[in-house]
């Protein structure tokens, strides 16, 4: 009878100590051991997190957007950088044939100016009349322009011109005055064939963005495929990671 008292006694004894020491030993390991494993567990996790599944774009798509806007199939492929890169290049472009269009307007006005204060020619003649007006010290007269319409008409039928008489006639004072119209002709038609190359580049510039993004997006669905078929990490819990074999069909 007293061995059935005593027998809960020493059992509460002996488990006491175990439960104190294992508390104790709890307390002693080490600090911040749980939060690197917790840590580590994140890492899996981040490493081993869901893969991406959004297919890559069309490359066709990217290709019609880059022939209207270049850079524009870069951007909707997701390559930013590269369509920075041929966006500023197309800005480029457009300021300078705005540039060179400005100077030819310019320019163009500059000369019929000073052909009407030099010359006496009118400042309202279309670009045949100041063309003509570039050729001859004067509209009349032996050896003229009127004169040199009047004889290729005669001896070969070919009409290059009409006569110019009355407010439409000229008379330079000077060939230097004659010929510096003539370096402001060429400069003003310098600029007008500069912004017309400029429709060259816009297109070339195009065309080599259409390329680019064609390749790209090629590029991209290349490495999406390859990421069908490799070894992926899995984190199952806080102690626990797997490494699964997949392939994407």
């Amino acid at each position: 009878m007293q061995l059935k008292r005593i027998l809960p006694l020493l059992i509460s004894l002996c488990v006491l100590p175990m439960h104190g020491a294992l508390a104790q030993s709890n307390l002693l390991l080490p600090a911040g051991r749980i939060d690197r494993s917790r840590a580590f567990d994140e890492a899996l996790l981040v490493q081993s997190g869901p893969e991406s599944t959004q297919a890559p774009r069309s490359k066709y798509k990217a290709a019609l957007l880059s022939a209207l806007v270049p850079g524009l199939g870069e951007a909707y492929a997701g390559h930013t950088n590269r369509a920075i890169a041929f966006g500023t290049a197309e800005a480029g472009i457009w300021v300078t044939y705005g540039v060179f269009k400005y100077q030819e307007s310019l320019r163009h006005d500059r000369a019929i100016e000073f052909a009407g204060g030099a010359a006496g020619a009118s400042l309202s003649g279309d670009d045949d009349y100041y063309k003509a007006v570039g050729r001859f010290l004067r509209s009349d007269g032996q050896g003229m322009w009127n004169e040199y319409v009047r004889r290729r008409a005669r001896d070969t039928g070919e009409v290059i011109g009409v006569e110019y008489f009355g407010d439409d006639s000229w008379a330079w004072t000077s060939q230097e005055n004659l010929d510096f119209y003539r370096d402001l002709r060429r400069k003003e038609l310098s600029a007008g064939d500069n912004a017309t190359n400029m429709f060259a580049f816009a297109l070339l510039n195009r065309v080599l963005s259409v390329i680019d993004a064609v390749y790209i997006v090629s590029r991209d669905h290349r490495a999406f495929e390859a990421q069908g078929f490799g070894l992926k990490l899995e984190a199952g819990g806080s102690t626990m990671a797997r490494v699964m074999l997949q392939n994407r069909f």
